[in-house]
């Protein structure tokens, strides 16, 4: 019995709504070279902008050294992905389901991005000091057309979480050979889940005029940018929670079979990204 990849998505929801949430499911960068690769990568995307702007060497000598040491507290916090996946497996795989247990580990994910995300606007800051009036602005204008590129509506955003929220719960039906019954169970769970995360999906335009006001700024308010992040973070703190209890809903429905199935296929796909 092969369980694809949307189905993971429902039937282990404690581990993947918080990593994605938290987007510290950072697939195969974590860990030797490929920890290398990324912080390569991440450095020559700033040096890329910096060239754009135009930026002297005293902008550079300012900038530039602030990209390691965010690469490397990312590594720090989220490198031990594998061990952090075990333990949300032990747990969807234990005989009985322990909310309380998940949070504790997912919730403590969430705080180190927090933190992550606290170094991340001190650098900005940093970065917004540095450079020129000009140059912020021209940052600021790349930013908001590239978001207005990707953006959706609140009525659009809606419509796809509902088709890939009902194409999911079939898939988990399919693939785990779930009675009516089970099916059923499972698609309240969902509905509850997906109804709860619209109402708090927030509105995206708004969020970013705030961000780009703050960076626009004078000068930087570092109090106002981290109070607008953990604004945000407590949301997906909130959701991270409700689909721990979706999940452990979704453990009582499936058979202890059916769960070792689920958890065998994340390991085997996580096997293949190594």
């Amino acid at each position: 019995m092969r369980v694809s990849r949307k189905t993971l998505l429902v039937a282990l929801a404690t581990a993947l709504v918080a990593l994605g949430a938290t987007a510290v499911y950072a697939g195969p960068w974590f860990g030797g070279k490929k920890a290398e690769r990324i912080k390569t990568f991440a450095q020559w995307k700033v040096d890329d902008a910096l060239d754009a702007l135009d930026a002297t060497d005293a902008q550079r000598a300012t900038i530039s050294p602030l990209v390691g040491p965010l690469v490397d507290s990312a590594l720090d916090r989220f490198g031990d992905r594998e061990v952090f996946r075990e333990e949300l497996l032990a747990l969807w795989q234990a005989p009985t389901a322990d909310a309380d247990a998940a949070r504790r580990a997912v919730f403590a994910r969430i705080e180190s991005v927090r933190g992550l995300a606290h170094e991340a606007i001190d650098a900005a800051a940093t970065v917004h000091q540095t450079l020129t009036p000009d140059q912020r602005k021209a940052v600021a204008t790349f930013a908001d057309e590239r978001a207005k590129d990707r953006q959706r509506s609140l009525e659009d955003r809606a419509e796809r979480a509902e088709r890939f929220a009902g194409f999911v719960v079939e898939e988990i039906v399919d693939e785990v050979d779930a009675t009516k019954a089970q099916a059923a169970e499972l698609e309240a769970l969902a509905d509850g889940l997906l109804k709860s995360g619209l109402a708090q999906m927030g509105d995206r335009e708004a969020m970013r005029a705030d961000a780009l006001a703050l960076w626009n700024a004078e000068t930087p308010d570092v109090a106002k940018a981290k109070a607008l992040v953990d604004a945000r973070i407590d949301v997906w703190k909130q959701l991270a929670g409700e689909a721990i209890d979706s999940a452990a809903g979704a453990h009582g429905v499936l058979e202890a079979g059916q769960r070792d199935a689920v958890a065998d296929a994340i390991r085997t796909r996580a096997r293949r990204w190594r």
